[in-house]
Protein backbone atom coordinates (compact mmCIF):
# COMPACT_ATOMS: atom_id res chain seq x y z
CA UNK A 1 0.00 0.00 0.00
CA UNK A 2 2.83 2.73 0.54
CA UNK A 3 4.58 1.82 -2.21
CA UNK A 4 1.75 2.82 -4.06
CA UNK A 5 1.09 5.79 -2.45
CA UNK A 6 5.05 7.00 -2.32
CA UNK A 7 4.90 6.38 -6.40
CA UNK A 8 1.55 8.17 -6.90
CA UNK A 9 2.28 11.35 -9.31
CA UNK A 10 0.98 14.29 -8.41
CA UNK A 11 -0.08 13.10 -5.09
CA UNK A 12 1.62 15.79 -2.38
CA UNK A 13 4.72 15.17 -0.84
CA UNK A 14 2.36 16.14 2.39
CA UNK A 15 -0.27 13.36 2.13
CA UNK A 16 2.63 10.98 1.36
CA UNK A 17 4.73 11.59 4.80
CA UNK A 18 1.24 11.04 6.53
CA UNK A 19 0.22 7.76 4.86
CA UNK A 20 3.52 6.75 6.08
CA UNK A 21 2.98 7.86 10.11
CA UNK A 22 -0.38 6.03 9.78
CA UNK A 23 1.31 2.91 9.31
CA UNK A 24 2.42 3.53 12.68
CA UNK A 25 -1.11 3.41 13.92
CA UNK A 26 -2.14 0.52 12.38
CA UNK A 27 -4.06 -2.29 14.40
CA UNK A 28 -2.59 -5.71 14.62
CA UNK A 29 -5.02 -7.20 12.47
CA UNK A 30 -4.17 -4.75 9.32
CA UNK A 31 -7.51 -3.57 8.60
CA UNK A 32 -7.58 0.07 10.32
CA UNK A 33 -6.05 2.57 12.18
CA UNK A 34 -7.34 4.50 14.80
CA UNK A 35 -5.88 7.72 15.31
CA UNK A 36 -6.75 11.44 15.05
CA UNK A 37 -5.52 14.30 13.69
CA UNK A 38 -3.35 15.76 16.09
CA UNK A 39 -1.69 12.83 16.87
CA UNK A 40 -0.54 12.47 13.08
CA UNK A 41 0.50 15.58 13.22
CA UNK A 42 2.53 15.21 16.17
CA UNK A 43 4.26 12.57 14.15
CA UNK A 44 5.05 13.69 11.21
CA UNK A 45 5.64 17.23 12.15
CA UNK A 46 2.92 19.08 10.58
CA UNK A 47 -0.18 21.27 11.80
CA UNK A 48 -3.76 19.37 12.11
CA UNK A 49 -4.97 21.22 8.95
CA UNK A 50 -2.00 19.87 6.54
CA UNK A 51 -3.11 16.54 8.08
CA UNK A 52 -6.66 17.34 7.33
CA UNK A 53 -6.34 18.23 3.71
CA UNK A 54 -3.26 14.86 3.47
CA UNK A 55 -5.91 12.57 4.65
CA UNK A 56 -8.30 14.22 2.04
CA UNK A 57 -6.01 14.13 -0.49
CA UNK A 58 -5.61 10.25 0.18
CA UNK A 59 -8.87 9.31 0.64
CA UNK A 60 -10.19 10.81 -2.89
CA UNK A 61 -7.44 9.15 -4.47
CA UNK A 62 -8.71 5.31 -2.67
CA UNK A 63 -5.92 4.94 -0.53
CA UNK A 64 -8.18 5.58 2.50
CA UNK A 65 -11.40 5.21 3.94
CA UNK A 66 -12.17 7.47 6.97
CA UNK A 67 -15.10 6.77 9.08
CA UNK A 68 -16.50 9.82 10.75
CA UNK A 69 -17.60 8.78 14.48
CA UNK A 70 -18.76 11.09 17.17
CA UNK A 71 -17.83 15.03 17.10
CA UNK A 72 -16.90 14.85 14.06
CA UNK A 73 -13.19 13.88 14.28
CA UNK A 74 -11.96 11.63 11.94
CA UNK A 75 -10.16 8.41 12.65
CA UNK A 76 -8.57 6.69 9.75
Amino acid sequence: WLNMVLRHPGLADSAKVVASAILQFVHRDRSYAWVGHEKLGEAVGRCEKTVRTAIKKLEAAGYLRVDRRGGGAGRT
